[in-house]
């Protein structure tokens, strides 16, 4: 996730996408946090297919 955050604040958000699934797929990694992250990374890089499969993910009480 550290990856995924550091891409985002250089602007490299494609990067970032990339770097944030992985983390996903981590056990015991902060799914609310990678998810947050990686859909604003997303609608950073005009990636609507991935903006909404992060979407998807959050909870609708996130949906905010």
């Amino acid at each position: 996730m550290d990856k995924g955050s550091s891409s985002i604040g250089a602007g490299a958000y494609t990067e970032a996408i990339k770097w944030l699934e992985q983390a996903s797929t981590c056990k015991g990694a902060n799914m609310a946090q990678i998810t947050k992250l990686g859909f604003l990374a997303a609608c950073k890089a005009k990636n609507p297919d991935k903006a909404r499969k992060f979407w998807k993910r959050l909870k609708s009480s996130e949906q905010t």
